[in-house]
């Protein structure tokens, strides 16, 4: 008796399960066939219909400035109100929410205006749309778009960039669909991936409104700023261009008798060029801006050759025929100017006279001596040039990335 009592229970559950299920299913489909009756797909809810659109971001793909693009995956949860849908839940089965296809109901026609592969109308995939009792409709529809952003190449690579993806409410003007964003909340980041080369700084948002004759149409422009990080490029740009820039100074400070001073020149400019090539390959081809590192380039490599020239003539002097004299214009430089600067410290090309004073003797200088006399000058002023030049660099850098 027991166990046939048991049975009945559990049967009388399951039936009682099933006619709820049955109940609740002819309780949606009522109220599906209401809604279909009622609305419209072509004619938005009231006069002037408000759509507040968000940004729920999932992550920040890639900012490529060399072809000025970024990429982004999310979803845009857009919210509005549309009273033809409003139902009483307590004569509806106490039905609080439900799901409805988008081509049963209006919604807003919103496209990506600066979406560099398509123009499409976003949810053109049939994304359902969450609709409550009073009138509230939910609806996020995902997206991965690649969009237009222009590059501000002027710091790279410690640079910061401000990208924008821009909404519209395609045909629709702002008296008949009013589109806004959360101002204290445009972006929704608790779904964010962090990226492996840029870090996010801010977001933010702009209205822009555009006038056609008597027609305003209203722009919404979700803004991201992003910084890229510096220690891949740190290791493998600006590590380089130091070393080779300290290769630069010390080009003087090797013998003139060692034979390698026009290779090592030759060697230190081609290097110059390569990193030069490598940097360019990764900036947009553009003419309004040019970016630190470039002229930082460029003025290396003039110096470069220059030093190459410098070097050309340094070992001219110093192979001279013994026999040939020296001009006198090149002793008069060399005494006044060239050996003052070098801070010569030898006595092989001065004498002491009676008062104590350096004086030049009456012979002069040989080719040679004016050689080594050149070489230790162009190292000085090579050398504090240079330095001077790379510390401003370096800190031009560092001051806009902190």
């Amino acid at each position: 008796m027991k166990m046939a009592y048991l049975l009945h229970l559990t049967l009388a559950i399951l039936l009682l399960a099933t006619a709820t299920r049955g109940d609740y299913s002819s309780d949606e489909i009522a109220l599906l066939a209401s809604i279909r009756n009622n609305t419209s797909v072509d004619v938005r809810p009231i006069q002037n219909t408000v759509v507040t659109s968000t940004i729920l971001l999932f992550a920040l793909n890639d900012v490529n400035i060399g072809s000025e693009t970024m990429s982004l995956s999310g979803a845009l949860v857009v919210l509005w109100n549309d009273p033809r849908l409003m139902w009483d839940p307590a004569s509806a089965g106490g039905i609080q929410k439900i799901v409805v296809n988008t081509k049963y109901i209006w919604k807003p026609p919103l496209v990506i205006e600066n979406d560099i592969n398509s123009a499409a109308v976003l949810g053109s995939d049939g994304t359902p749309l969450r609709v409550f009792p009073n009138g509230e409709v939910v609806w996020s529809p995902p997206f991965s778009t690649t969009s237009s952003c222009s590059a501000d190449i002027t710091y790279y690579p410690y640079d910061k960039q401000t990208c924008s993806l821009t909404l519209v409410g395609w045909s629709y003007t702002t008296d008949e669909v009013d589109l806004l964003t959360d101002p204290n909340s445009p972006f929704e980041m608790k779904y964010f991936t962090n990226n492996g080369e840029w870090e996010m700084l801010g977001t933010g948002y702009e209205y822009i409104n555009v006038t056609q004759g008597d027609m305003t149409f209203r722009k919404l422009v979700f803004k991201v700023t992003v910084r890229r990080q510096w220690q891949f490029y740190g290791l493998n740009i600006m590590l380089p261009l130091i070393l080779n820039s300290i290769l630069m100074m010390v080009v003087f400070a090797l013998p003139i008798e060692s034979g390698e001073k026009m290779g090592y020149c030759l060697t230190v400019l081609l290097s110059y060029i390569v990193l030069l090539t490598m940097i360019a390959a990764n900036l947009p081809p553009i003419s309004s801006q040019t970016s630190i590192i470039q002229v930082y380039l460029s003025v290396v490599m003039c110096v470069s050759t220059a030093g190459t020239l410098c070097t050309i003539v340094v070992l001219r002097l110093y192979h001279q025929d013994e026999a040939k004299p020296v001009p006198p214009w090149l002793q008069k430089v060399t005494q006044s100017f060239l050996s003052p600067l070098a801070c010569l410290t030898c006595t092989s090309n001065r004498v002491v006279s009676l008062n104590g004073k350096k004086t030049s003797p009456k012979r002069g200088y040989s080719s040679k001596e004016i050689a080594h006399i050149l070489d230790k000058f162009l190292f000085r002023i090579f050398g504090t040039f240079m330095t001077v030049m790379t510390i401003g660099f370096v800190l031009s850098l560092m001051s806009n990335y902190f």
